[in-house]
């Protein structure tokens, strides 16, 4: 973490913990790969004497391996999946297996991630998945009104169909075949007005905004950027659509169900652990935009489907996701691993 947040926390993780009065321990960084923040870690480790070291990313799992902490201290290192956007970042995903395989627990979103992380040397019995959690009641607070004066905002009238894709414009997330779907939509039925409304920024921006004015469909297509608190665009849609081409347990299938909105998404990664198809959601195939405009058309024109997959979506996401149930598995998880090293 560099020096502006040690001075001025405006970290929101940093904030909620003080506010719960968890103690937090800021190792400043001066610059990238500052080599005083292995010093830091090692400072920190023997004035606290943790019984588990958590890390999260591949930035913190590198240098907690590389501070040689996981021989003294029992470490879990929470697996968030891996994009691939540039050169550098392959690199840095072919040094995470190198740091993960000192690790002594391995946490990870979906078994296919798993699947991953074993085909790249980590023991399976280290492995352990953990989906992601939402809270149920956490899009009850949201004014009807400010929904109204977004679709509004937005361009959209009372018969017109918003579809929503929330995530990263990078190449994984998919979002050029999304226009290509929406493109397709318009051209063979027009009668639903259909618009496309992407919250999220990233590289791609440029890309998807020339791919929308060469098919025609730059008018119908908002790219939000970055929204802090995007839950008035789910509640606003009439449909998510997820187009990945790589996923792991994606946090914006969870949130979808949570609205109460149909789901539209490619069987990918941990996806299809997520979402049945024809259930509580409509599955197709990676890169196949027609398949993609097709089920987005289903939904709006099938009777009944939209709602039947927008109830089953909400009991899902409470019935399996809750954040109770997670808690549950991480303490048992961290009792396990606490008692296995005192064994030693």
């Amino acid at each position: 973490m560099d020096r502006s947040d040690l001075e001025h926390p405006t970290n929101p993780f940093i904030r909620s913990a003080r506010d719960l009065g968890i103690k937090v321990q800021v190792i400043s960084e001066g610059f990238r790969f500052d080599p005083r923040v292995v010093a830091g870690l090692k400072a920190v480790a023997k004035r606290v004497r943790p019984d588990i070291i958590e890390t999260h990313s591949v930035k913190s799992h590198f240098l907690l391996r590389l501070s040689g902490l996981s021989r003294q201290y029992p470490w879990i290192a929470f697996h968030h999946g891996y994009t691939a956007t540039d050169s550098k970042m392959r690199i840095y995903n072919k040094l995470d297996r190198w740091s993960l395989r000192a690790a002594h627990r391995v946490v990870t979103v979906s078994a296919a991630y798993k699947r991953l992380l074993e085909s790249v040397g980590i023991g399976s019995s280290m492995i352990r998945v953990v989906p992601n959690a939402i809270d149920p009641a956490s899009f009850r607070d949201q004014s009807p009104r400010l929904v109204r004066e977004l679709r509004e905002q937005l361009g959209l009238t009372s018969g017109s169909r918003m579809i929503l894709a929330v995530g990263r414009l990078s190449a994984e997330k998919g979002h050029i075949h999304l226009i290509k779907a929406l493109a397709s939509l318009r051209r063979n039925h027009p009668e639903y007005d259909a618009s496309l409304v992407i919250v999220g920024d990233g590289p791609e921006q440029h890309l998807l905004t020339r791919a929308a004015r060469s098919l025609g469909v730059s008018e119908r297509l908002t790219l939000a950027g970055h929204v802090g608190d995007p839950r008035a665009y789910y509640l606003a849609a009439d449909v998510l659509a997820l187009p990945s081409l790589m996923e792991g347990s994606p946090n914006v299938l969870l949130e979808a169900m949570t609205a109460g909105i149909p789901i539209v998404a490619t069987r990918v990664g941990g996806v299809p652990e997520m979402i049945e198809n024809e259930v509580n959601g409509l599955l197709v195939e990676p890169s196949d935009f027609g398949s993609l405009s097709t089920a987005m058309h289903n939904v709006f024109s099938v009777p009944g489907l939209s709602g039947k997959l927008a109830q089953n979506g909400k009991s899902v996401a409470a019935t399996f996701y809750s954040p109770a149930a997670r808690t549950r598995v991480l303490i048992d998880l961290y009792h396990d691993l606490v008692r296995t090293s005192r064994r030693k």
